[in-house]
């Protein structure tokens, strides 16, 4: 039952439905009840991020102050950020937010921190499967991850992995072959 068609007589018990007063209230309050239910539709945004339109999301994007955020992203990333909006700020500085921001503009991406992969102390690297990254995307990253990650953290290198499947005329193989390129980025805060 929809609060916006909730008839009150009919939700209350056969015995006092007839009772000319209760009747009168219920015809009473039923329009005000569906003003109220309309109302409250509208003030609700956060369960219709998947439907509202995209000037709409750029002006909820704006107003949540956002430095993450791309307005040339499409609507489907954009959707994505906004909806993550309070975990990537709550988190911002860390390797969590800096994986959520590349997971929603590239798709696939991780982070890790020095003493994950034998690093040197206060750097990271990046490691993906997403070959844009490198090719004609890599400046957007770079400036969408300066955003988002510990100012006192410097990024080591960005590995992407680009797999690629091979079949041979023998009906029984196939190579999975892995093909890794390593980005050194320089250090800017751009």
């Amino acid at each position: 039952m929809k609060l916006a068609e909730v008839e009150l007589l009919k939700v209350l018990p056969p015995w006092i439905r007839d009772d000319a007063a209760v009747f009168a209230i219920c015809m009473g309050l039923d329009p005000s009840m569906r003003e109220l239910a309309a109302e409250a539709a509208l003030l609700t945004v956060w369960d219709k991020i998947d439907i509202l339109p995209e000037e709409r999301i750029d002006e909820l994007a704006f107003d949540m102050n956002m430095p993450w955020y791309e307005d040339t992203a499409p609507i489907a990333t954009k959707r994505e950020l906004l909806k993550n909006a309070g975990l990537i700020r709550s988190k911002l500085g860390t390797g969590f937010a800096v994986d959520l921001v590349i997971t929603a503009y590239f798709g696939s991406g991780k982070s890790e921190d020095w003493f994950e992969y034998g690093g040197e102390p206060g750097y990271f690297r990046i490691t993906t499967d997403n070959p844009a990254v490198a090719d004609q995307d890599l400046t957007k990253f770079l400036r969408l991850l300066y955003r988002v990650k510990r100012n006192s953290a410097h990024l080591d290198k960005i590995i992407v992995n680009i797999y690629r499947k091979f079949y041979t005329k023998f009906p029984i193989t196939s190579a999975h072959v892995t093909h890794t390129r390593v980005f050194l980025p320089q250090q800017s805060s751009a």
